[in-house]
This record gives C-alpha cells, structure tokens and sequence, in this order.
C-alpha cells in the first residue's frame, strides 16, 4: 500500500516517525520527498527567523540553534535525503545571514558545507567564506583561510575563477607578487 504524496505533506515529522522511516524504510524516491520537505519546511523557518515582522528583532541565539537543528538533521537522514541539494540551500541561507550581519554564524554555516567535501556546492561555499574576510577588508584572516583550505597551491582543484582572483588579489595585497601571479595562473 503506498501512501498519497497529499497525505505525507500533512504529517509532521518528529523523532518517532524519523526512526520508524529510517528502520522500515519508504520507496527511495518518496522517502527522499518525504524528507526534503520537512527540510524545506526548516530551510523556510531560517529564513522567517532572519526576516521577522517589523517590531521584532533578529534572534541570534535562536538562529544559531535553529542551524544547529539543521545541521543534525542533516547529519540524521542523509542518506534519506539529497545531501547535495539540501547544502546548496542552506549555503543559500548561509549568504542571506551574513547580509544580516551574524559573520560568525555565515562563517560556521559555510566551514560546515566546505566540510562536508560535496563538489556540487563547496568552490561557492569556500567563495563566500573567504568573501566575508575580504569585504571587511581582513585581508590577514583571508590569507589564513587560504592557507587552511590550501587554495594558494597551484595545483590545488580550485575552478573557480572569482576565488582565484580574489586570492591574487589578497596576496597582491601582502605584496607576494610572485605567488599572486601564480594563483592566478
């Protein structure tokens, strides 16, 4: 007997239905829906916590536990959920709280993703890292974060042309001249 996809959009996911899921298992295509939604429904709630109504004032503190809520449910049901899809999202969420001005949290968020070593997602996760160093013009904590993430070797799998420019440019900016030219090779 399969269930109407109308049915589970209504049923709340909690901790007795996650172990029941994952011990007796779905179809795999609608387990994944199954859990992707309830993932959408917490990516949604992020958002609604760092865009509240106009009286009310961004929470940190709730923020922070709500991608610490995200993170394990991640962490939980990986492998009933399409993990490359659902760090895209939240690395999306990721961008929209640093604009909100929380670096600390965009910085966990982002470390998470690059981390999780997804290619799908990761060159745009360690991009957004490093730019929050460069656009408060902490050209020191970028050059750590390259060193960390070794984006200064040049045979590192970096593709992506806005980090090699940016760490050129961080490097120009430590007057490294030669290993500017290199990153940017």
């Amino acid at each position: 007997v399969s269930q109407s996809r109308y049915v589970l959009q209504d049923i709340e996911i909690n901790e007795q239905i996650t172990k029941l899921i994952q011990i007796k298992g779905f179809n795999p295509l609608q387990h994944q829906n199954v859990f992707y939604a309830e993932f959408s429904k917490l990516i949604e709630q992020g958002y609604k916590l760092i865009n509240p109504k106009d009286d009310e004032k961004i929470d940190d503190k709730k923020l922070t536990n709500h991608f610490s809520f995200l993170k394990n449910f991640i962490e939980l049901n990986q492998d009933h959920l399409p993990v490359d899809l659902c760090l895209t999202r939240l690395n999306d969420l990721a961008k929209s709280i640093y604009r909100t001005g929380n670096i600390d949290l965009s910085r966990s968020i982002f470390t998470y993703i690059i981390n999780k070593n997804d290619k799908t997602v990761q060159q745009d996760a360690l991009f957004s890292h490093l730019w929050t160093y460069i656009r408060s013009d902490d050209f020191s904590g970028a050059l750590e974060f390259s060193n960390k993430y070794n984006l200064l070797k040049q045979n590192s799998e970096i593709f992506d042309p806005k980090i090699k420019f940016w760490v050129g440019q961080i490097l120009e900016s430590k007057k490294e001249i030669k290993l500017a030219f290199r990153a940017l090779s």
